[in-house]
């Protein structure tokens, strides 16, 4: 596979002139790369828009370890290509992978996040509706979890979790919103980070929490940000729960200040 990699700024089926989607040859931009690390392209892709690279944040799959074809998330093992080759040449493992996507990030002082903790397996899409991890803890812990835990150690500021139930950590609640997944996460990885949700508003979460207080729950659970596309309604429930002492100030203020040393981190807040 060719170290050789070039990146449109535009969508592709949007323009027939040159491919890109741009509205004119000034608009378009592509940027080829050639590098010994291909793991630099992560961070690299950035440059092709007109925007400070630290206004986003790097979404790392570190969980993708499904081996059916059929499964979600297949495409993404491994960050394979439509043919199912792994994408990143140089890398023979998903923690060398974690350990290097975290290490260029870094580097580049990009705010990146590792995703979907504790792993999605061959899970059924979370976008659509509930999904069910069977595995067992062994397995999770021996295969899926390992990633997680080097990109932990390689200083990953955020970790994202899924809306899997998985069944070996707690039977009854999705990853996002279980107690028992975040304590994993903290007391067994070590991890004291920014820990976010996945978007609140996708079917596992509407399926198992039609009444709309799932925010409430997410932030009991341990969560620190929140991802949704329902901020209005959540943002209500979050300051009721406040006001009547269901969420309290001191779970409030743990969260604000991981928040608030990733963006220091990050220089978007200086404090000279």
């Amino acid at each position: 596979m060719s170290d050789e990699f070039t990146f449109g700024g535009c969508n592709p089926s949007d323009c027939a002139s040159c491919g890109a989607g741009c509205n004119s040859a000034e608009e378009h931009k592509t940027i080829t790369l050639t590098m010994e690390d291909d793991t630099e392209v992560e961070c690299a892709v950035l440059t092709v828009f007109p925007v400070d690279a630290k206004e986003y944040i790097a979404l790392l799959p570190l969980d993708e370890n499904g081996q059916n074809e059929s499964g979600e998330v297949y495409l993404y093992t491994f960050a394979r290509t439509e043919n199912g080759d792994p994408m990143l040449s140089n890398i023979e493992s998903d923690e060398e992978y974690a350990k290097a996507a975290v290490a260029a990030c870094l580097d580049d002082n990009e705010g990146c996040c590792l995703k979907h903790f504790p792993g999605y397996g061959n899970s059924a899409d979370t976008h659509n509706g509930i999904a069910v991890d069977n595995r067992s803890a062994e397995q999770i812990r021996n295969v899926d979890m390992l990633p997680f835990e080097a990109g932990v150690k390689a200083g990953a500021p955020a970790v994202l979790v899924s809306h899997s139930i998985v069944s070996a950590f707690d039977p009854d609640l999705p990853a996002s919103l279980s107690p028992a997944i975040h304590e994993i996460l903290r007391d067994e990885l070590d991890f004291d980070g920014v820990i976010i949700t996945d978007d609140l508003s996708m079917g596992a979460i509407a399926e198992f929490s039609p009444d709309r207080d799932c925010a409430v729950a997410a932030i009991l659970a341990g969560n620190d940000m929140l991802c949704t596309g329902d901020f209005a309604e959540q943002c209500k429930s979050v300051t009721e729960a406040v006001r009547n002492g269901t969420i309290t100030e001191k779970r409030l203020d743990n969260s604000v200040r991981r928040i608030l040393k990733w963006k220091m981190d990050l220089e978007l807040i200086r404090t000279e």
